[in-house]
C-alpha cells in the first residue's frame, strides 16, 4: 500500500515529460492513466528486483526493442530521438525504478519485497553470508513453494544451491495446481523447471483427507487429461502440468435434507441476468437452513454415522472479486442471514463513520445545523416524527456532555455508552438496542472500532477536539485506509455465520457446503482491454529477469498488442483461471454448487466461451464436440446452448457425482429465522454486550492489546500459575477479563445513578458472556460482592469515603492523564523521592532500588488512566485503583501481604505518577493546598465481614514526599 500510495502521489510522470508537447508520430498513448497503470504493474511484478537484475523487452505493436534499467537514456536524449515513443519508455522505466529507491531511502521504509531484495543483494556481495546461514540452518523446509517468486528462488540458490563444507538439504512442499497468486509475483514456471532438475527426488501426495469421494470424483473427471490434447493445467507447450487424480481417504460426508443428498458438484444454470445471482443465493441458503438439513459423516468403513444440524458456519460463498462479495453480503444481510465477510474495506468508508463525524462536529460547534445532522444517526436514534420537537433537548444533551467531559477519551466513552441516545426505550443501552436490530452487530463493531482509532490517534498526537474533527473529516472524505491496517474493517467474529470471501482468501480452508457463483467469469487483465500489459518471463542474459512490456500499436486502423506477447499473457491468465477453479471446488468437503447465469446478449456469450475456464474444461472431452460446438455457434439459441452443454456433460460424465439443474431466480428473497435447537439445552435469552471501554493501565497498552475490540475467550486471560480463588469468587478466574468486567460495573454504578435501582440488570449487562460459566452463580457472587464494595467505608486517618454515597458530580471514572516529564530524570530519582521517611513505602522503595535499572532514563509524557478520582463533601480528594487479581489461594490477605504485593508489582511507581499528576492538575487550576488519599482496593477481599480494612491498601503520601516526587518528575518543565 505504501508503494501504491506513492505512485499515485508522484503521478507517476517524470518532470521532463509533457504529453501535450510530444510529437504526433509517437505510437503509444502517453496519458497519465497509462503511465500510472505501467507504474503499478512495475510495483507488483518488478518492485522486488534491483535495476541491475532487470531486463526489459518493450514491444509497441510487433516492433521490439530492449531497455536496460541500469543504462538509461538521458531525458533530453530521449525526447530528441528519432523514435520518441521507444526512447520515452527507455528513459521512463529506469527513472521510475531509481525514484522508488530514492523514496525508500528517504522515508526509511522497508517493504516485504524490500526485505527479500536486501538479503538477495547481501548474498551477492558476500558469499560468506550464505555459508553462515547454511551452517546455522542446514535443513531448509519450504512450504507452499508453488507461490514463491524469483527473488526468493535467488536467495535459496545462493544459500543452498552451492556446495558447502556443511551438508545441507532442501525439502519443498507445494501443489502447483493451487498456484493462484500470480498477481503477487508467484512464478509457477520456475517451480515447474525446478522439478525437472537432475538429482531431485519427487514424491506425490495424492490422498485427499478433506473431501467426500463423490466430490473428488467430480474434480478428477473435470480436470482429467485427454490423450493427444493439452493438459487441463498446462501453461504452454514448454511448461506442462499433468493432472494427478486424487484418491479419497475413507471419509464420507454428505448434507442431507429430507430425502435429498447433497454430495459432489452441481452445475446450476440460472435463467436470469447476472444481477440476480445474490437473490438466488440468499433464497437457496434460507431453504438449506430451515432446520431440516443435517451434516452426516462416516469416518471409517462401516463405522458409525455422526449427524448434526447444518449450521450457517458450514456454508461458504467464494467470489472472484471483492465487489462481488460486497453485493452478495448486502442481500444476505437483508434476508436476515448471519454473514462473516473476510473482504475488508476501511472503516472510514462505512456509514458509521459519517455518524461518528456528525457526533464530533456537533460536540465542537453545537449549532442547529450540526445538531440536525446528528439527530437521525444511530448514535441518537431520533425518529422522523419526533425530530422537530426533540432537537432542543438533543442540543442541551450535547452541551451537558461537552461540559461534563473534558477529554477525548471521556467523550468517546460517553458517546458509546449512549448518553446522547434518545430512543423510546431509554433504559436500554446503545449496544443492546443495536444488537437487537438486523445488521446491528456490524454497526456496533464499527462504532467501537472508530472509537479506538479516535482515542489512540488523539492521545498519540495530544490533540484537542478541533484537531479530532479535522482528522475525521480528512479520513472520512478519502474513505481509504491509507495503508493503515488498523483502519481496515474488523473481521466479524460470529462463529455461527456464513463465510464470504474471495477464492484467494479461501486457500487452505474447508466447509461442508461451498457456493461458487462467479467461476464462469474471467477477471483477467486482457478482458478489460488495456493499453499496455507486462509479462514476467524467463531468465534473460547474465541471469537478469526478463520482462516483456507491451503497448498497443496505434498505426492506422491497427490497435493490437504483439501477437506473441498477447498469447503469452492469455496462456498465463487462462491457466491460472483453471487453477482458481480447482482451488474453489476443493474447498468443499461434501458439496459444491457452481452457478452460471443466462447470457442475454451475444457479446456475453462470446465472453463466456472465450475466457471462462469452466467452459474450456467442459469442452475438452472428445465426445463433447457437438454440445461444445453448440455454444461456439452464434446462430443457435443463446438460452439453450449453455444448459445443453451442462446437461450433455453431466449425462456422460456426471454419473452420481455431478448433476445439472436449471433454476429461476426468486421473485422475492425470503427472510431467515434461526430454527430452534432440537435436543440441546438453550441458554436463557440474553444479549451479551461487547467488551467495555475500560483499562487500568495506559492508553498505549490499551490500544495495543485491543481493549476496545477484544472478544474474550474462556480461559484466554487467566494468569499462568494463578492460585485458585476461594469459593466466594469461583465464577471469576484471575485475569484481565475479570478486571474489565468489574471495572465496568463500578464505573456504571458510579456514573449512572438511575442504574443503581436495578442491580441485577446492571450486573448482567456488565458481564461478557465468555466470562460466565454458570450465569446465575456468577451474578449471585457479584451481587454479594458489589454490596460489600459500595457499603464498606474506606478510612484514611480522619477521612472516610463510601462509594454508595458518591454522586456523579463528585467522581471522575477512568480519568485520563497526559503530563510532560522533565528533560532528564530516571527511575533512580523517582525511587529516591519515594524512599523519604521510614514508613512501609520508604522501605519498599529502598528494596526496589536493588531490583530495578535505576539509571534507566525516563522521558516524554506520563500517559495513563486513573480508575477513580473522587472528591468528598469535606474537600478531600481520593485516588482509587481497583485490583481484581488473587493474592492468596483462599482467605483474606493481611495488610503486610498487600504492601508486599504493591512493592513486587511496581504499583508504588504507579501511585507516585497518578497522585502527583492529579496534584499538579489541581494546582494549575488554583486549588491551593489539597489533601489526596491514594488507596488501592483489592476487590476479592475488600469488604470481607468482620475484618477491618480487608482488601484496603493505604499508601501514605505526605506533602514532603509529594514535593520530592514532583521535583524529580517536573522540575525542568516548570519554566515552560
Amino acid at each position: 500500500r505504501f508503494w501504491q500510495t506513492w505512485v499515485h502521489r508522484v503521478g507517476p510522470v517524470p518532470p521532463w515529460v509533457k504529453p501535450e508537447e510530444l510529437p504526433d508520430k509517437i505510437k503509444l498513448s502517453i496519458d497519465r492513466d497509462t503511465l500510472l497503470g505501467i507504474a503499478r504493474e512495475l510495483v507488483q511484478k518488478a518492485g522486488s528486483l534491483s535495476p541491475e537484475q532487470l531486463e526489459f523487452e518493450v514491444r509497441i505493436g510487433s516492433e521490439a526493442f530492449a531497455v536496460r534499467p541500469d543504462d538509461p537514456l538521458a531525458p533530453e536524449e530521449a525526447l530528441r530521438a528519432d523514435e520518441p515513443g521507444k526512447a520515452l519508455l527507455t528513459a521512463f522505466v529506469p527513472w521510475l525504478l531509481q525514484t522508488w529507491e530514492q523514496e525508500r531511502v528517504r522515508s526509511e521504509r522497508m517493504s516485504f519485497d524490500g526485505l527479500l531484495t536486501t538479503l538477495a543483494r547481501a548474498l551477492q556481495r558476500s558469499p560468506a553470508l550464505g555459508e553462515a546461514i547454511a551452517r546455522q540452518w542446514p535443513l531448509l523446509f519450504i512450504d507452499e513453494c508453488q507461490d514463491t517468486d524469483p527473488t526468493q528462488w535467488q536467495i535459496f540458490e545462493a544459500i543452498y544451491g552451492t556446495p558447502r563444507a556443511v551438508r545441507t538439504a532442501v525439502v519443498m512442499v507445494g501443489d502447483p495446481k493451487q498456484s493462484i497468486y500470480r498477481f503477487r509475483g508467484a512464478d509457477l514456471r520456475t517451480f515447474l523447471e525446478l522439478r525437472n532438475r537432475p538429482g531431485l527426488r519427487c514424491y506425490t501426495l495424492d490422498v485427499n483427507f478433506r473431501s467426500d469421494p463423490c466430490l473428488l470424483e467430480a474434480v478428477n473427471t473435470l480436470f482429467a487429461d485427454e490423450p493427444g490434447k493439452p493438459g487441463a493445467l498446462d501453461i504452454d507447450e514448454q511448461h506442462r502440468l499433468p493432472y494427478q487424480p486424487l484418491r479419497p481417504a475413507w471419509h464420507r460426508r454428505a448434507v442431507v435434507r429430507d430425502d435429498e443428498q447433497l454430495r459432489g458438484m452441481n452445475l446450476t444454470y440460472l435463467r436470469d441476468a447476472e444481477a440476480k445471482i445474490p437473490d438466488w443465493l440468499a433464497a437457496r441458503i434460507v431453504t438449506l437452513l430451515d432446520g431440516r438439513a443435517t451434516v452426516q459423516e462416516e469416518k471409517t468403513e462401516n463405522g458409525p454415522v455422526q449427524s448434526r444440524p447444518l449450521r450457517p458456519s458450514d456454508i461458504a460463498i467464494l467470489t472472484g472479486t471483492r465487489d462481488q462479495a460486497r453485493d452478495i453480503q448486502k442481500v444476505l444481510e437483508r434476508a436476515g442471514l448471519p454473514v462473516a465477510s473476510a473482504v475488508r474495506d476501511s472503516v472510514f468508508a462505512s456509514p458509521e463513520a459519517l455518524d461518528w463525524l456528525a457526533a464530533w462536529r456537533a460536540l465542537l460547534q453545537q449549532n442547529r445545523e450540526t445538531i440536525g445532522a446528528l439527530a437521525p444517526t444511530r448514535l441518537v436514534r431520533l425518529s422522523a416524527d419526533r425530530m422537530p420537537a426533540a432537537l432542543d433537548d438533543l442540543q442541551q444533551r450535547v452541551a451537558r456532555l461537552r461540559a461534563r467531559y473534558w477529554t477525548i477519551g471521556a467523550l468517546t466513552r460517553a458517546l458509546l455508552s449512549g448518553e446522547l441516545c434518545m430512543a423510546n426505550d431509554e433504559s436500554a443501552s446503545l449496544a443492546s438496542l443495536l444488537i437487537r436490530e438486523q445488521g446491528g452487530l456490524r454497526v456496533w463493531t464499527n462504532y467501537r472500532h472508530l472509537a479506538a482509532l479516535t482515542i489512540e490517534t488523539a492521545v498519540r498526537h495530544h490533540w484537542s477536539l478541533p484537531d479530532v474533527v479535522t482528522w475525521l473529516e480528512k479520513r472520512v472524505s478519502r474513505g481509504e485506509s491509507d495503508g493503515d491496517d488498523a483502519a481496515l474493517l474488523q473481521i466479524d467474529r460470529d462463529d455461527d455465520a456464513i463465510r464470504l470471501m474471495t477464492v484467494h482468501m479461501a486457500k487452505g480452508l474447508e466447509w461442508p457446503v461451498v457456493f461458487c457463483p462467479y467461476l464462469w467469469k474471467s477477471e483477467g487483465l486482457l478482458l478489460h482491454n488495456p493499453a499496455w500489459l507486462l509479462h514476467r518471463g524467463e531468465l534473460g542474459s547474465a541471469g537478469r529477469r526478463r520482462f516483456r512490456f507491451g503497448v498497443r500499436a496505434r498505426a492506422g486502423r491497427s490497435n493490437k498488442f504483439d501477437p506473441e506477447l498477447e498469447q503469452l499473457e492469455k496462456d498465463d491468465e487462462h491457466a491460472e483461471g483453471r487453477r482458481l477453479l480447482y482451488v474453489a471446488l476443493t474447498r468443499a468437503s461434501s458439496f459444491c454448487e457452481v452457478l452460471v447465469p443466462s447470457c442475454y446478449a451475444r457479446r456475453n456469450l462470446r465472453r463466456f466461451r472465450e475466457s471462462s475456464p469452466l467452459f474450456a474444461l467442459l469442452g475438452r472431452r472428445a465426445d463433447m464436440g457437438e454440445a461444445h460446438a453448440a455454444v461456439l455457434n452464434t446462430d443457435v439459441n443463446v438460452e439453450d446452448s449453455i444448459p445443453g452443454l451442462f446437461k450433455a456433460w453431466c449425462e456422460r460424465y456426471g454419473q452420481a457425482h455431478t448433476q445439472c439443474r436449471q433454476a429461476n431466480p426468486p421473485t422475492a428473497v425470503p427472510h431467515w429465522r434461526r430454527p430452534p435447537l432440537v435436543g440441546q439445552l438453550v441458554a436463557p435469552a440474553r444479549i451479551a454486550l461487547p467488551q467495555p471501554l475500560v483499562d487500568s493501565h495506559s492508553y498505549s497498552s490499551w490500544a495495543h492489546h485491543g481493549g476496545l475490540d477484544r472478544v474474550a475467550m474462556p480461559g484466554a486471560d487467566e494468569e499462568p500459575g494463578a492460585p485458585e480463588v476461594d469459593d466466594r469468587w469461583s465464577a471469576f478466574r484471575p485475569g484481565r477479563v475479570t478486571g474489565l468486567a468489574w471495572h465496568t460495573l463500578l464505573e456504571r454504578y458510579l456514573c449512572f445513578p438511575e442504574a443503581r435501582s436495578d442491580m441485577e440488570r446492571l450486573i448482567r449487562d456488565s458481564l461478557p458472556a465468555s466470562l460466565v460459566g454458570d450465569a446465575d452463580v456468577a451474578v449471585a457472587q457479584l451481587r454479594e460482592g458489589m454490596q460489600r464494595w459500595i457499603s464498606t467505608p474506606i478510612v484514611d486517618g480522619e477521612a472516610t469515603l463510601r462509594l454508595d454515597q458518591l454522586q456523579p458530580s463528585q467522581v471522575f471514572c477512568e480519568w485520563e492523564i497526559c503530563v510532560p516529564l522533565a528533560e532528564r530524570t530516571s527511575v533512580g530519582r523517582l525511587l529516591e523521592a519515594l524512599a523519604t521517611g521510614e514508613d512501609w513505602v520508604a522501605r519498599a522503595a529502598r528494596t526496589m532500588t536493588g531490583r530495578l535499572d535505576v539509571d534507566r532514563p525516563v522521558a516524554g509524557w506520563i500517559e495513563g488512566v486513573i480508575d477513580l478520582v473522587a472528591c468528598s463533601e469535606a474537600g478531600h480528594w481520593w485516588v482509587i485503583d481497583y485490583k481484581s487479581d488473587a493474592v492468596t489461594a483462599a482467605g483474606v490477605p493481611s495488610p503486610a501481604q498487600l504492601q508486599q504485593r504493591m512493592a513486587d508489582a511496581g504499583y508504588l511507581i504507579q501511585v507516585a505518577l497518578y497522585v502527583t499528576s492529579l496534584r499538579r492538575y489541581l494546582r494549575v487550576r488554583g486549588a491551593g493546598d489539597i489533601t489526596i488519599h491514594p488507596v488501592w482496593l483489592f476487590l476479592r477481599s475488600f469488604g470481607a465481614p468482620d475484618i477491618p480494612d480487608a482488601g484496603v491498601c493505604r499508601i501514605p503520601m505526605p506533602p514532603e514526599r509529594l514535593d520530592r516526587i514532583e521535583q524529580a518528575l517536573f522540575a525542568e518543565r516548570e519554566e515552560r
